[in-house]
């Protein structure tokens, strides 16, 4: 074109006028366009309105540019099938205003790794992994950076991976349309993308950076979509804003990593991860979101390793949603700064490699917004960090910990630690709060075991409680066998029927008792011995509520 540029607009399969340089502008009306070699890597403007335009942008290579804005009012960008390695993906780099209307879209459903292909597919019959696992895949076959997702989605033994999109927009992105990145998974083909109803593919990579982001439409990287098999594992998602929003009010669409959705698809898999940036949050200390989404009734977890995260990655908080499972994996990197970790019930955050720590960003707090289960390995840390559990939540540690900060326990919540929980610092149960252990079964060994290097601190109406968590009816050395007996442990139980002792055993050291209290014998009155509780405690014990390990009485 000349140095003004042309106006070159492609109809129906043919350009009035070839793009030719960095000054033209480009209107695509409708039919097929591949934007390949022979075509500029820059130009001036982009308007759309129909049409599929696929774009060749490769790995290693500079984005497309466009230096002032774009604007989709229908039709879609995608980019070229991927095979097995990481070759095409679409990279645009925008000076001015990005607009994706509400019938335009970005999709790149399926053009990762092929079937059967990219880090994610474990071999033999199983869904794609990525951000999250799929059944017969493991932690192992997870990948790729949770804050600047780049990686391709990988293949299912059936279906093909989600694609890769990282946008860079200098102004604002209104996304009112749809981009989607999700795994693929079909009855017959699409094009050049073979599918079936079995093994979806992973989700693959969204990377959103603009000044602004605003609309109301919707950004996925889900597992693809099938109706029976393997589900494939989510993706993964990073919106960034870099201008002065403080939070991302301004855009109100669903953004879904999900595994994928589908009632008939019976095989599990995990969500994969979006991560929310503001400039007010700097780089890396963002949000991270964990979803399932409609898929709770799955169990894999989303995956991500230290060791192929940014150095500058600590995010603000980690959001467990909708029965999300999260495994953190440490390597060479060994600590992870994290504000808050925050979920229901129903999600579990594990921490998987031994002398891992977690260490809280001061002076953030470990917070669950109502309940939440910590699995840690034998030598995981916290460091810098205070634990509180307030406003009728609860907290679960399932394995044991050393924790270097605080821990408060506020009125009407728990903290539940059944194996060995060291604090350097205070720990004050609150009026209305507990601590306590898990109830023991047959086959368990729980107990409070706490050590304190500073005060502990039980207010009035709070506790530290193991209330009827020893051993359950017929269970413990002090059981016995007698009809409508007592259990015994450090005095025998009494006999309700015939007047007389019990006939369990008594047990037990007497100067460091640290043993769960028996059952009864169960044949007539059923009753949970107490459970046990140990305190170490380096400075002051003030208690002004209650330490309780007595047994339940019989039924």
């Amino acid at each position: 074109g000349s140095l003004l540029g042309e106006i070159c607009t492609f109809t129906d399969g043919a350009w009035d006028v070839t793009p030719s340089g960095a000054a033209d502008d480009i209107v695509i009306v409708s039919g097929d366009l591949t934007w390949g070699a022979s075509l500029p890597a820059k130009v001036a403007s982009w308007t759309q309105s129909g049409g599929t335009v696929t774009f060749q942008t490769q790995y290693g290579a500079a984005p497309f540019e466009v230096t002032g804005d774009v604007s989709l009012t229908g039709g879609t960008l995608t980019h070229t099938v991927n095979s097995s390695a990481e070759t095409y993906r679409l990279a645009v780099t925008v000076g001015g205003n990005f607009n994706l209307g509400t019938d335009a879209t970005i999709d790149v459903t399926g053009c990762g790794y092929a079937t059967s292909k990219g880090p994610g597919f474990a071999g033999g019959s199983c869904g794609g992994s990525y951000g999250g696992f799929s059944k017969n895949a493991s932690v192992a076959n997870c990948y790729g950076s949770v804050m600047r997702p780049v990686n391709l989605g990988s293949g299912g033994n059936h279906n093909a991976g989600g694609g890769a999109i990282a946008l860079t927009v200098g102004k604002t992105l209104t996304i009112s349309g749809a981009i989607i990145c999700n795994g693929f998974a079909g009855t017959t083909g699409r094009g050049d993308k073979s599918g079936s109803k079995y093994s979806g593919g992973s989700g693959g990579s969204v990377l959103l950076v603009a000044n602004a982001i605003a609309g109301a439409g919707s950004v996925s990287a889900s597992g693809g979509a099938v109706t029976t098999g393997y589900w494939g594992g989510g993706g993964r998602i990073a919106l960034v804003q870099t201008g002065e929003a403080t939070d991302f009010s301004d855009f109100t669409g669903p953004v879904h990593a999900w595994p994928t959705v589908k009632s008939g698809a019976i095989q599990d898999a995990g969500a994969g991860t979006v991560y929310y940036e503001t400039a007010a949050d700097g780089y890396g200390k963002g949000r991270v979101v964990v979803d399932r989404g409609a898929s709770t009734a799955g169990s894999k977890a989303s995956v991500f390793y230290l060791d192929q995260q940014e150095t500058e990655f600590a995010p603000r908080e980690i959001a467990l949603q909708n029965g999300a499972a999260l495994k953190v994996i440490g390597g060479t990197r060994t600590e992870l700064e994290v504000g808050a970790v925050t979920g229901p019930s129903d999600v579990k955050l594990t921490m998987t490699v031994k002398d891992m720590l977690l260490k809280s960003v001061a002076p953030a707090e470990f917070v669950p917004l109502t309940n939440l289960t910590v699995v840690v390995s034998t030598g995981v840390g916290f460091a810098d960090s205070l634990i509180r559990v307030d406003n009728g939540t609860s907290m679960r540690f399932d394995s044991e910990v050393s924790f270097d900060g605080s821990v408060v326990i506020g009125n009407g919540s728990t903290l539940t630690i059944s194996y060995p929980f060291a604090v350097s610092g205070d720990v004050s149960v609150l009026s209305g709060g507990t601590i306590t252990h898990l109830a023991n079964t047959a086959d368990t060994d729980y107990r409070v075991d706490l050590t304190v290097g500073g005060n502990l601190t039980v207010e009035e109406t709070a506790g530290i409680s193991a209330l009827a968590k020893g051993w359950p009816t017929k269970v413990g050395p002090g059981s016995g066998t007698t009809d409508y007996g007592g259990g015994c442990h450090g005095g025998r139980g009494w006999n309700a029927k015939t007047g007389v002792d019990g006939d369990g055993v008594c047990y037990g050291s007497i100067t460091k008792p640290t043993e769960l209290g028996s059952g009864t014998p169960g044949n007539q009155r059923t009753a949970n011995g107490g459970g046990s509780v140990k305190l170490t405690v380096a400075g002051q014990v003030i208690n002004n509520g209650i330490i309780n390990a007595n047994g339940r009485g019989a039924s």
